[in-house]
């Protein structure tokens, strides 16, 4: 039996300081440690989490230094990504204001029946007051699985 896929979705690489990129939301950086833990039990055995970038790579400013990209550099790479041809997939947290833009701009029926859930992003929450932090977590949980209270949605075109 196929398992169903759940995509956490985060902007784009970002920069290791040991050298290379960090795997998206890695286990060693500070947003992947924060959002695995609360993935870790939060999914029944039929689902499968992936966790991905929209951009593969980093993104830099024109002096050289790492930066956040903006939606209208997601919508290109986000209508081309892997999971809208992956029949297992049927739900994707976004994370992140930038994501939830350029998901609002795709063509109708780019989604076909996958849900996106959209949530910030966990380097922003994590600087946030603790209650922040918990009605995010208690936030993603519900995207992953149990119910969808607090959580925007957006349905498939």
């Amino acid at each position: 039996m196929n398992r169903s896929k759940i995509v956490v979705l985060g902007l784009c690489a970002k920069k290791d300081p040991r050298g290379g990129v960090y795997p998206p939301l890695g286990p060693t950086s500070r947003s992947g440690k924060f959002v695995r833990s609360v993935v870790a039990g939060a999914v029944g055995t039929s689902q499968e989490v992936v966790f991905d970038n929209i951009l593969s790579s980093c993104v830099f400013d024109t002096s050289g230094a790492e930066r956040n990209p903006v939606a209208s550099e997601l919508v290109a790479p986000l209508q081309s990504h892997w999971f809208l041809n992956d029949r297992l997939v049927r739900s994707v947290v976004a994370l992140g204001a930038e994501a939830r833009k350029a998901f609002e701009v795709l063509p109708e029926g780019t989604l076909g029946n996958i849900r996106v859930c959209f949530l910030p992003h966990p380097s922003y929450v994590m600087r946030r007051p603790r209650g922040e932090r918990e009605a995010f977590v208690r936030d993603l949980r519900h995207a992953l699985g149990a119910g969808r209270d607090n959580v925007q949605t957006v349905m498939p075109n």
